[in-house]
Order: structure tokens, then C-alpha cells, then sequence
């Protein structure tokens, strides 16, 4: 009380100058620890009715937050920025710091998984870099864009803004901004079924980390040779690359780095029926985006636990983390797909093919309209499962897609999306629900050919018994 009648005493225009004297002063004491100091000096720079060393200290505060894994508070704060930079008068505006703050509010949305709020950051970030040709901007903010597009599953938008950034990064001789605009690019076609350009592109990019010298970079450039090969069906290949970047994560102490790696680990247990080895491999990334505040970790994660789950027949379970991922979505997340179909399997194991096949729709929306042939073939796989549980063919406009298709149509459509993204995995697991619903010894001897050379035998049974399951339905 004393504060406040002693402080209601002094003019307002001497109070300014007493917060502007404090600033100053925190100020110099900061040095070295100016995170830590940030927020108080804005503050005080506010109340001192200095907007543009507010705005200044605001941003320090932001990327400290980020720093400090809370990245909703760095939001605030880079906004506030924003808010503050867009109010000075033109000549008064640094437009380097003001381009610096997009660049971080676009990747604090990232990892909070606003991906829509994220591309229009970056967009401003660009078109602010383009008028005042600066080229290092640019390049960033098409690094940045590339990241969110992928991120909201519009692999192809994404592939292109990775591709101009590659360039301008070239232009500048900037070589680890040129990789990580490569690695985008590899991720986007590995991500759009175009194996043979992904596979040319990895490789350039695991030379070029090399030569660089920066281990976490070339940690992430082995975590992609590790999809690749995954996506290969090259699964020992794959297990060893992911394992040596994880190791290089761990020597680091970086545990929000070794959390994806973790996942890919998982991915792969689970691809050869390991579901327990999977469950723990994810919940442990799980735990480590929650520590971290990476909602799109969280929903990735959550995604695919449910997806092991599943596996192991625990369905209230995967369920559960199905319909919470869903819930946490605000956009285009890319792992949607692969949630709703996990749903939809959920949902027909239960007797209730009409509500599967609402999910099963949902998750051909998505890969269509991400372009993502693995979660396309995948989403015609439930689809076929679906119509032989109600025997009619499945009405298809709901996922854009003028026409209706029986079973056998789906599980056609299934295998064929499967053979042109050479994704054997996926081509098992279609040619085995498909022998099982039609009956046909040889198509679920082929899956058998695959589910060996993949080492995952067990899978076989159960894709089978599902097509079988679907054909002696009665709705």
C-alpha cells in the first residue's frame, strides 16, 4: 500500500524518467545474463514510454523463453514486439530486428503446432526480406516456410519454398543454411513418394554435413538416411543410422533432438511388429516433447503410441490418444491421416463399420490433400475393409472423390499406391486384408513373401484375420 501512495505521489512525466533511469541501469547490470533481466527491463522501457528499446528487450525476452521451453510466453512476447515495431514511425523501425522477431514468432508457432500462424509469419518475414532485398532473410524465411508448410502437410507448397530457399542460401555461400534447406527438401519428396530424388538428395546432404564439420547437423542428416531407408524396407540400415544420431544427440545433452530420433527408432519396431519395444520408445518422446512444450511433438507422438497400442490390441487405449490428437489439432497436422485411420481400425474392431468408415474417409481426405501416397494407400486399405464389413461399396465424395468403390476397388487401389511409392510395408499389409476378405491364397502369399523379407512375420496373421473378419460381417 505504502508502494502504491508513494508512487500515485510523483508526476507521471517523472515517473517515465524514473523508468527510464532503471532500465538503464538493469541495463548494465545485465550484461551476460540479459534473458534473465529481459522482461523487467521492457517493462520499465514501457512505462518510460519508450517503445522502440521495449520492443527491443521484449524479443530478448521472447527468445529466452524459447530457450527456457516455453514457447506460448515467447508467442506473447514476439507478438508484443510486433505490435510495438509496427506502431514506431517508418524511420525509427529496425527492420533487422523486426525480421528477426517474425523469424522466431514463425517457429515458436512451429513447435506449439500453429502451423497456419506459423506460415503467415514467415510469408511477412519474406515479403519484408524481398522489399528490402535482404537476401539472408530471405533465405531464412523460405527455410522457415518450407518447415511449416511440411509441417501442416502440404508436402508439395513445402518442397517448393525448401527449393527457393536452397537457392538463396547458394547465392550466399551459406553453407549449413543450404543443408537445412536440403534436408527440408528431402524430407517433402520422401514425404510425396518421389524415392529416387530423395534418395539423390540424402546423400547430398549427409556429404555436405560432413564437410561441414557440425555434428548436430550431420546427426540430422544420418536421422534422414535412416527414413530412407526405412522407406526402403532397409530396416537394419535404417536402425543403425538412427542410432548413431541418437548417440551424437545423447553425447550433446540434447534431449529435444534425440526425441524424434526416438520416435523413428519406434516407427521402426513397430514396423516389425515390435509394439511393446515401440511403446516405449514413444512414450518416452512423448514425456520429453511434454517437458519441452513441442505440441507437434506431442501430437506426432501421441499419434503413433496409439498406433503401437493398437498393435497390441489395447484399442480404449489408442483410441483414447487417437481422439486426443484430434482434439489438439488446429490445422493440417501431418500425421492426421495416418490418427484417423488408426481410429477407423479402432472403430471397425468394434462392430461400428458405419463410424469407421466416417474416419476412414477423413484420413483419404487428408493424405489427398497432402499429397502423401503411403497414408493414401493406407486410408484405401481401411476403406476396403470397411465395405466388405457392410458389403456395398463405399461412397467416396466426402473425401473428394466423385465415385463410389467396393472392396475389391480399395484394396486394388491400396495395393497399386503401395507399389508406385515402393512401400512394401504398406503393400503386405494391403495384399493381406485384401487375400483375407476375397479368400485368395495368392495374394496372401505374396504379403507373406514381404512380411518375411521384412522380418515381421506375426504381421501377416493379423491383416489377414482382418480381411477375414471384414468378409463374415453381418450389418
Amino acid at each position: 500500500i505504502l508502494h502504491d501512495v508513494v508512487y500515485e505521489s510523483v508526476t507521471r512525466k517523472l515517473r517515465r524518467v524514473y523508468h527510464a533511469a532503471i532500465a538503464n541501469w538493469l541495463e548494465r547490470r545485465a550484461e551476460g545474463r540479459e534473458g534473465e533481466f529481459a522482461t523487467r527491463i521492457a517493462e520499465h522501457f514501457s512505462r518510460a514510454g519508450h517503445d522502440a528499446e521495449r520492443a527491443r528487450w521484449l524479443v530478448v525476452a521472447a527468445h529466452q523463453a524459447r530457450q527456457s521451453y516455453a514457447p506460448e510466453a515467447a508467442i506473447r512476447d514476439y507478438r508484443e514486439a510486433l505490435d510495438v515495431w509496427k506502431a514506431l514511425p517508418e524511420d525509427a523501425l529496425d527492420q533487422q530486428t523486426l525480421m528477426d522477431t517474425l523469424e522466431g514468432l514463425g517457429e515458436a508457432l512451429n513447435t506449439r503446432g500453429r502451423y497456419e500462424e506459423a506460415v503467415e509469419a514467415f510469408e511477412e518475414l519474406l515479403e519484408r526480406a524481398l522489399a528490402d532485398q535482404d537476401r539472408t532473410a530471405e533465405a531464412r524465411g523460405r527455410h522457415g516456410l518450407a518447415v511449416a508448410l511440411a509441417y501442416k502437410g502440404d508436402f508439395r507448397a513445402g518442397l517448393e519454398a525448401a527449393e527457393a530457399g536452397a537457392e538463396a542460401a547458394r547465392a550466399l555461400d551459406d553453407e549449413l543454411l543450404f543443408v537445412r534447406c536440403r534436408w527440408m527438401q528431402t524430407w517433402c519428396l520422401l514425404r510425396l513418394g518421389e524415392l529416387p530424388r530423395a534418395e539423390e538428395t540424402a546423400t547430398s546432404v549427409v556429404a555436405a554435413s560432413q564437410e561441414l564439420g557440425n555434428e548436430a547437423q550431420l546427426a540430422k542428416a544420418h536421422n534422414l538416411s535412416g527414413v530412407l531407408q526405412y522407406t526402403k524396407g532397409n530396416y537394419d540400415a535404417a536402425t543403425s543410422a538412427f542410432e548413431q544420431a541418437a548417440a551424437t544427440f545423447r553425447a550433446m545433452s540434447s534431449g529435444e533432438s534425440v526425441m524424434p530420433i526416438l520416435n523413428n527408432l519406434g516407427v521402426l519396431d513397430e514396423a516389425r511388429g515390435r509394439f511393446a519395444k515401440a511403446v516405449e520408445r514413444y512414450a518416452e518422446a512423448l514425456e520429453i516433447a511434454r517437458a519441452v512444450g513441442s505440441r507437434d511433438g506431442e501430437m506426432v507422438y501421441s499419434s503413433n503410441l496409439g498406433m503401437a497400442k493398437l498393435g497390441l490390441g489395447l484399442t480404449d487405449e489408442a483410441e483414447s490418444l487417437f481422439r486426443s490428437v484430434i482434439a489438439m489439432a488446429t490445422s493440417g497436422l501431418n500425421v492426421l491421416s495416418e490418427t484417423y485411420r488408426g481410429l477407423a481400425e479402432v472403430l471397425l474392431s468394434r462392430g461400428e463399420p458405419v463410424a469407421a468408415q466416417s474416419a476412414a474417409l477423413e484420413a483419404l481426405r487428408l493424405a489427398v490433400e497432402a499429397g502423401a501416397p503411403d497414408d493414401e494407400a493406407g486410408a484405401w486399405r481401411l476403406l476396403g475393409l470397411v465395405s466388405g464389413s457392410v458389403g456395398k461399396a463405399v461412397d467416396a465424395s466426402p473425401a473428394g472423390i466423385a465415385d463410389s468403390f467396393d472392396a475389391k476397388s480399395c484394396f486394388a487401389k491400396a495395393v497399386a499406391l503401395a507399389n508406385e511409392d515402393e512401400d512394401e510395408s504398406e503393400l503386405a499389409r494391403s495384399l493381406a486384408a485384401w487375400g483375407g476378405w476375397a479368400d485368395d491364397p495368392s495374394l496372401v502369399d505374396r504379403a507373406a513373401a514381404l512380411f518375411d523379407s521384412l522380418g515381421v512375420k506375426r504381421e501377416l496373421e493379423r491383416w489377414r484375420t482382418a480381411g477375414e473378419a471384414a468378409r463374415d460381417s453381418t450389418v
